[in-house]
């Protein structure tokens, strides 16, 4: 993905002889990335612990009782 992300960014770049109107097209190596987080309350940690795939996943357990 990355390879790909960079390619686009060399087709955007301005041509020799200012063609661009003289802009500068800057690169980063990195890309900022946030998820979205779960809001967490004290209820979730009540019966136990809270499980999930990744860091902002929520699964819930429940206590059947026969």
């Amino acid at each position: 993905m990355e390879r790909e992300f960079e390619a686009k960014l060399r087709l955007q770049q301005p041509l020799p002889g200012g063609v661009a109107g003289g802009k500068v097209v800057q690169r980063t190596n990195s890309i900022a990335f946030r998820a979205p987080q779960e809001q967490f309350t004290i209820k979730d940690f009540e019966l136990g612990k809270v499980f999930g795939v990744g860091s902002y996943s929520q699964v819930r357990s429940f206590l059947f009782l026969f």
